[in-house]
């Protein structure tokens, strides 16, 4: 399982779209904010469930409404410390490749240059240009415990690393080489 991850702006449906591409693997997008606790909860015990499902997930829900929710619920996460903290456990315990979409802090600040994704209503769009820079500091402080593979779209040799990270995983899952 190969998870991306980071805020917007930051490269990830580009980075989905040319892993997809190399692989020849579907990309599941998380389907936007949840609407409530219990469709939070459904959808990451469904990603969990499917964790050997040979995919691209965009964005794993819990650490996707931690960092979120402060816009979307003022702060109220249905991820609290103890409950992230399992999922978390649950998830690192899968070894997917967990990849941390992190350009250069002032190209993740010009959301003049962001495509906006199919699941940004106007009323989120907002809350993320008025929030970017804390979502941004969010997303730093909870990747400092979570493994991942760092990727700028800025760094040409990034990608060829990312690759033969996924190459070696996919080779591991399916007993052949990609």
């Amino acid at each position: 399982m190969i998870i991306i991850e980071g805020p917007d702006n930051s490269g990830k449906s580009t980075l989905c779209n040319q892993l997809s591409k190399h692989f020849q693997i579907e990309v599941i997008h998380s389907g936007g904010p949840g609407k409530d606790f219990e469709e939070i909860i459904h959808r990451t015990d469904s990603f969990i469930s499917a964790h050997k499902q040979i995919c691209i997930r965009d964005r794993f829900p819990a650490i996707s409404d931690k960092v979120y929710a402060s816009i979307l619920r003022d702060g109220q996460t249905v991820f609290t410390d103890p409950v992230y903290k399992k999922y978390m456990e649950i998830l690192i315990g899968m070894h997917p490749v967990i990849i941390l979409c992190w350009p250069e802090y002032g190209t993740m600040m010009n959301l003049k240059t962001h495509q906006r994704g199919l699941f940004d209503d106007d009323e989120l769009w907002e809350g993320v240009k008025a929030n970017q820079e804390k979502i941004i500091e969010m997303y730093d402080n909870l990747f400092q415990e979570i493994p991942h593979i760092k990727y700028s779209y800025e760094d040409p040799y990034n990608l060829d690393t990312i690759k033969q990270c996924i190459s070696t995983q996919l080779i591991n899952m399916k007993g052949r080489k990609v």
